[in-house]
């Protein structure tokens, strides 16, 4: 079967990936998050699979959902490996030594 786990448990099934992708274009091409009605039909499984799907991921930390309240989804981003520009000065950081005037 292709929904076997692939190593870890923060990896997503191939069933689960797309899901997931799903998730991800329909939130891009709408400006807002797709309702797991929506998010079932694209990916060809039935709303209570999909229902299931949408626990795992937020189990998983791959989603977070408001309780009650439709159309709460959101995707978690992982940080990038890329490095980050320094981060700028707070407002009313000194320099180490500089006078205060």
């Amino acid at each position: 079967m292709t929904s076997q786990p692939k190593s870890g448990p923060n990896d997503l099934t191939v069933r689960q990936q797309e899901f997931f992708d799903a998730i991800v274009s329909l939130t891009a091409a709408r400006g807002f998050a797709p309702s797991i009605k929506e998010v079932s039909a694209a990916v060809g499984v039935n709303t209570s699979r999909g229902h299931s799907l949408m626990g795992i991921l937020v189990w998983k930390g791959k989603l977070r959902r408001e309780a009650r309240i439709p159309r709460s989804l959101q995707v978690v981003r992982e940080p990038s490996a890329e490095p980050d520009a320094p981060p700028a000065k707070a407002r009313g950081q000194r320099k180490a030594g500089a006078t205060v005037g």
